[in-house]
């Protein structure tokens, strides 16, 4: 094997970790361990005393597999049960013939605390190297053959370490993240201190679910973030300061939080069930308690839902309000700028450049064409309302269509509310134009805006949305929020807080929710999932416990009746569909209203 094959394999890395774990195992009397991280950029702690005094500092090492690290391990934890030299035995394993007492020897800062090899070890070879790496995990324990297994990748670190670890011990795991201790018995979290955490980050050694237990581990301050490894807290109530000051909206928590036993100052909640509120030995912010299902019953009531048309022009517009449309759901203006491949060229020189004004020619042009759009747009709907989206610009689709690129260069999230907000001078020219021609049509300016990542993102374009209406002397303007991404969905109450409706975009929540790219060849790009569909629950859920305002879902999705009944189950006020679909779930709507018993088979006849 060759020596960067060997270097970089992650499972040697893992194995010096379960060294010392065996280690640890041969040293349980002694009250200060090392504490080892076979992590890239780790370090090795240590504060084992020896016979000729205590010892204390830290050894820093290139790489998670570093031969270093292991051969570190031994010479300063004194392994030796017949309190030999180590050193003596690791240099004989070099087949020098040789003894060098300062082989492996450390120099010390007695100021810094901090400790090295002597260079010597630079002078073995990669085979002696290697070879002294395998000696070193049989010295500790390991069976050789099994060693050989790891490092041909024909067994893992883990299976290898059982087959040699005490029994009562073959299923713990020892990690040392950011200076901190923590210990975990298969995937349940025993020991540490998890304050101060972002849980979507922390390395937890093994690829089950993990379960942090209150009643052993610390927890108050804890960041779930969205929870993509689906952590889970056990015996909450054995603790009072387990979920203190933590945003536990998104962790996963099957048991009743009793208030009575558990300090919730500054923590913010999700759907999790939560009792005793009245008997609460903290105080507690009545926003911070909103999702929690305190028993209370704060949704609004159901109304019907209303069916809206989407629209990419004066025709489609028509069509959708001809056929009953209650109004235009979504008006994409980005189909406008689509159709013009020189205003795209230019765009992508902004996005490289930047602008400096709202009197840059591109922003004087997006301006023009969008006030001309709107201005027909709004003679052709009558009484109806039209919401204008504002344009979700994504680079890499206008690189594509330039022809330039085949694969994406800019991150995908990089589109929509982010965009407009570093170019907000494009988004003020769109804004001042929907607005005008709202003025002008005496009218309800409707503006959503696009693929939101964050609340705070939202809010400032809202204050940029605003300050132009006002320049414009025009007061009549919604501003509204679409929900697309898994942080949104999150935060999708704090978003609901400054938003004048809500609209849930199917089509990119498919995607963020199950990473993947759309593709018409998906079933999951058709028929809802049952996890996007459990974050439509979350996004309704916290919007109405938040703020009684209108919730729309528009995507593809909503094109195929196989999702009707679901989405009529939801506390939702609209649906936008295809314009030529509108009559026939009008019709469909009619018969689930009149009589629900028979609404499943008045869907299916659809």
């Amino acid at each position: 094997m060759a020596y960067k094959e060997f270097y970089n394999n992650k499972e040697i890395g893992k194995i010096i970790q379960f060294a010392y774990d065996l280690h640890k195992r041969n040293f349980e009397e002694s009250p200060i361990l090392p504490r080892f991280e076979f992590y890239e950029g780790a370090r090795l702690y240590y504060g084992k005393k020896y016979k000729d005094g205590g010892m204390y500092g830290q050894i820093n090492f290139n790489n998670h597999s570093d031969v270093n690290a292991l051969v570190t391990l031994l010479v300063m934890s004194g392994l030796d049960k017949n309190n030999e030299n180590p050193q003596k035995a690791l240099l004989l394993q070099t087949k020098t013939g040789v003894y060098n007492p300062h082989f492996f020897g450390l120099s010390q800062d007695k100021n810094r605390g901090y400790l090295k090899h002597s260079n010597s070890f630079n002078d073995l070879t990669d085979k002696e190297k290697i070879n002294m790496f395998i000696d070193c995990l049989v010295y500790l324990g390991f069976i050789r053959e099994d060693i050989m297994k790891v490092i041909n990748h024909e067994m893992t670190a883990r299976e290898a370490y059982q087959h040699v670890a005490p029994e009562k011990y073959k299923d713990r795991q020892w990690i040392c993240y950011y200076r901190k201790f923590y210990e975990f018995d298969k995937n349940i979290a025993i020991k540490g201190e998890y304050g101060n955490i972002f849980l979507d980050e922390f390395p937890f050694p093994f690829e089950e679910q993990p379960i942090l237990d209150c009643s052993k581990v610390e927890t108050a301050y804890a960041r779930f973030g969205i929870n993509e490894k689906k952590v889970k807290l056990i015996n909450i109530n054995s603790n009072p300061n387990s979920i203190l000051f933590t945003d536990i909206r998104e962790a996963i928590i099957d048991e009743v939080i009793d208030a009575s036993k558990v300090k919730i100052y500054g923590t913010i909640f999700g759907e999790q069930k939560v009792i005793n509120l009245d008997k609460s030995i903290d105080p507690y912010e009545i926003e911070d308690i909103a999702l929690a299902d305190t028993g209370i019953d704060n949704d609004s009531p159901k109304n019907r839902i209303k069916i809206f048309s989407d629209a990419s022009d004066k025709d489609t517009l028509i069509e959708g309000l001809n056929e009953g449309a209650e109004g235009i759901g979504l008006f994409r203006n980005e189909t406008i700028v689509e159709k013009d491949s020189k205003l795209i060229k230019d765009l992508l020189w902004v996005f490289d450049w930047g602008v400096c004004d709202d009197d840059n020619p591109v922003c004087q042009k997006i301006y023009s064409d969008i006030f001309q759009n709107c201005d027909i747009m709004y003679s052709a709907a009558d009484d109806k309302n039209i919401i204008f989206r504002l344009t979700n610009f994504d680079i890499n689709e206008l690189l594509k269509k330039q022809g330039d690129y085949s694969k994406d260069v800019y991150n995908s999230h990089y589109k929509g509310a982010e965009l407009l907000l570093e170019f907000n001078e494009i988004l003020c020219s769109e804004a001042k134009a929907i607005i005008q021609t709202a003025k002008k049509h005496h009218k309800t300016a409707k503006i959503l805006v696009p693929y939101i990542c964050d609340s705070s993102e939202f809010e400032t374009i809202k204050i940029l949305i605003l300050e132009t209406a006002k320049n414009e002397e025009y007061t009549d303007v919604e501003v509204g929020a679409m929900i697309e991404t898994k942080q949104a969905t999150i935060e999708s109450d704090e978003i609901a807080k400054n938003a004048d409706f809500i609209a849930i975009g199917t089509n990119d929540l498919t995607e963020s929710v199950l990473n993947k790219r759309r593709s018409l060849d998906d079933i999951d790009f058709s028929i809802l999932n049952e996890e996007v569909k459990k974050a439509i629950n979350k996004i309704v859920y916290r919007v109405k416990r938040t703020k009684n305002i209108p919730i729309h879902i528009c995507g593809e999705h909503t094109n195929y009746v196989d999702n009707l009944e679901y989405l009529l189950s939801l506390n939702i006020d609209g649906i936008t569909v295809h314009p030529n679909l509108v009559k026939g779930y009008n019709e469909t709507l009619n018969r689930y209203y009149e009589n629900k018993k028979e609404s499943s088979k008045a869907l299916k006849k659809t």
